[in-house]
């Protein structure tokens, strides 16, 4: 199933992986004085399987993740 949000940059040499769990794209999370805003811009439109997101985890040289599905199968 494809349920991560995607987007693979290039910015000064490095390779920027930006992944979401699907289901956070648009939304606000807040925790305390804490607020993330999880924008499809920035962490992509391609809905991929947690396989791909693996692969190309594989090959960047930074990661931003959010969301317990992609946190837990970087780890």
């Amino acid at each position: 199933m494809n349920n991560i949000n995607m987007k693979i940059v290039n910015i000064n040499g490095e390779v920027v992986l930006a992944a979401a769990d699907s289901e956070l794209i648009n939304r606000d999370l807040r925790e305390g004085k804490l607020h993330l805003k999880v924008k499809q811009d920035f962490y992509g439109d391609m809905r991929v399987s947690e396989d791909t997101f693996l692969s190309s985890l594989s090959i960047c040289t930074i990661a931003n993740l959010v969301g317990e599905r992609v946190v837990s199968a970087a780890i």
